[in-house]
């Protein structure tokens, strides 16, 4: 894949590559976008935003999303949109899936960053991700539906 559109450096989290296209500051506050590139398996766990909706683009590959507890496998170029308050996760279904995760209002993008490695083996400790997503207003709900 040509990796030249993408902004450097590249943040790494939960095993996916992360590309912030636009922040919050681009967008006076109202959404952030970002570019995430996923290996089989990989994805975020059961989690749930206070704050953010938060919209799922496919853009190659194949995803498992789960949202409210309903399964969906997507393909590009479907879509799906989890509400505040409703737990969501997602998980890379096919060998790369590449997606665009929109964030509305923008701000969890900055949560993201911070609790992303700059190389794919770096991890954040959970329970420093816990502090960071609970401050976010963001449960970790744990990694199942």
């Amino acid at each position: 894949m040509d990796q030249d559109h993408h902004r450097d450096p590249a943040l790494w989290h939960s095993g996916m590559r992360l590309d912030v296209l636009l922040d919050g500051a681009a967008s006076g506050g109202r959404y952030s976008v970002l570019e995430l590139t996923a290996p089989e398996g990989a994805g975020m766990p059961l989690h749930v935003h206070t704050r953010e909706d938060e919209t799922l683009i496919v853009l190659a590959g194949a995803v498992d999303a789960w949202c409210d507890g309903t399964h969906k496998r997507l393909q590009a170029p479907e879509t799906l949109t989890c509400r505040r308050g409703v737990p969501h996760r997602f998980t890379a279904a096919s060998a790369e899936a590449r997606l665009l995760l929109v964030i509305t209002p923008a701000g969890f993008e900055a949560t993201l960053a911070a609790a992303s490695g700059e190389r794919p083996e770096e991890a954040v400790d959970p329970d420093d991700l816990a502090v960071l997503f609970t401050g976010a207003g963001v449960s970790l709900l744990g990694a199942r539906p």
